[in-house]
């Protein structure tokens, strides 16, 4: 595709945008936005019994983050999380099909560096709710001795 296509299927993505939808049932959300242009995020995601992730996003902000959003969070329906640690800017990038100015890649970024904080978020939380039943099933069997 020519950069000009590119051109168009942000615009479509921008204007028509995939899965932006409040989630009803989800295992994270995060919320994030870039305070030098107004850019706002919000991603959902759901962890199915199957390990795989459904997500969606809701926002607001330019053509860029808004399009970046939509195509990422399509590209990355019924992922696993270890398939969303390895993307990186340059997946983003490739997404989009343009190249992106400085000034723009906060804007382009956006959405991944959302839906990554949210899966560290939800990670930790896991972790910590693994530690709390180990202490309560520790304590319990000291107290059934």
């Amino acid at each position: 595709m020519d950069e000009e296509l590119y051109q168009e299927q942000i615009l479509e993505h921008y204007k028509h945008p995939l899965h932006k939808e409040i989630m009803s049932t989800f295992s994270f959300t995060y919320h994030d936005l870039n305070p030098l242009c107004g850019d706002d995020i919000t991603i959902y995601g759901k962890i199915n019994k199957d390990k795989k992730i459904t997500l969606s996003f809701m926002g607001h902000g330019c053509a860029i983050s808004q399009a970046s959003a939509s195509l990422l969070i399509d590209s990355l329906q019924h992922k696993t999380i270890q398939d969303i640690e390895k993307l990186t800017p340059e997946s983003i990038y490739t997404l989009l099909g343009i190249k992106i100015s400085p000034g723009r890649v906060n804007c382009a970024l956006l959405s991944l560096n959302t839906l990554k904080k949210g899966l560290e978020v939800y990670k930790i939380k896991q972790e910590k709710e693994k530690e709390e039943t180990a202490k309560k099933e520790n304590t319990s069997f000291k107290t059934k001795k």
